[in-house]
């Protein structure tokens, strides 16, 4: 935005609407970077449960890179926030470019990328509820792998991904 008076940059902030995190909405358009930690404990994965009005469905623990934030730095917050934990990164996984519609009333055009890190696990209780960024309630859970195959959980494939040596780069369109 160099260059711009106060008033330009007024003006397309406005039309960008919000900026949160590394991410931004256009009109019906909705981008965001999401550092995500895999935490796995006796053959569980801790997940999200998001329980709003229309629908039940578990998500990976984390959430959006902060403007001047590396990915690490942010996944480490996001577990210290979502967990109460401080846990420390084993390894990338996998990065998941994910194309989706939102299922809210604003039916919104998603593009997330989110890069998978496998955390190293401190054991302990966790804490479990808290409110997440769209301000719905959340609880964190351990899921089994099977859990995976019966339950609406994003991403489904991930517990497949935890045997990779390599990190992968996944798209995913819906």
């Amino acid at each position: 935005m160099i260059g711009l008076s106060r008033v330009e940059k007024k003006s397309l902030n406005t039309r960008l609407g919000d900026i949160l995190d590394l991410g931004f909405n256009i009109e019906n358009k909705w981008f965001r970077v999401r550092a995500c930690a895999v935490i796995v404990r006796s053959n569980k994965i801790l997940m999200c449960k998001n329980e709003c009005e229309r629908e039940r469905y578990y998500y990976s623990v984390g959430g959006g890179v902060e403007h001047g934030e590396s990915l690490e730095d942010a996944v480490v917050r996001e577990v210290y926030e979502e967990t109460g934990k401080q846990m420390d990164i084993d390894r990338l996984l996998f990065i998941h470019q994910n194309f989706f519609n939102d299922s809210s009333e604003s039916e919104m055009l998603c593009h997330e990328i989110a890069f998978y890190f496998l955390m190293k696990d401190v054991g302990g209780n966790l804490i479990s509820k808290g409110t997440n960024s769209m301000g719905y309630e959340e609880e964190t859970v351990w899921l089994t792998f099977d859990d995976f195959k019966n339950e609406e959980v994003y991403p489904e494939f991930l517990p497949e991904m935890l045997d990779n040596k390599e990190v992968k780069i996944i798209t995913s369109r819906e």
